[in-house]
């Protein structure tokens, strides 16, 4: 019923003063900074694998291979 609205253990949760909050700021910063090195390095073996698809004589195998790319570029 109603009552439950009042719970101790999620008003607890959310009364927590600052470190935890703050470690979950630093380790979201930290999963940035390592997604932005990652786009980095995968970056140039992207354009490198356009590159080759441009060699392909087939079109339509160079449109799906296109497609699979742009599709791991999204990721």
């Amino acid at each position: 019923g109603a009552g439950q609205f009042g719970s101790g253990t999620v008003s607890g949760q959310a009364a927590q003063p600052g470190p935890p909050g703050s470690q979950f700021v630093l380790s979201n910063s930290a999963a940035i900074r390592a997604e932005i090195q990652r786009f980095e390095s995968v970056h140039p073996n992207i354009y490198a694998i356009y590159d080759l698809i441009e060699r392909i004589d087939d079109l339509a195998l160079q449109n799906q291979i296109r497609e699979h790319v742009i599709s791991i570029e999204g990721e």
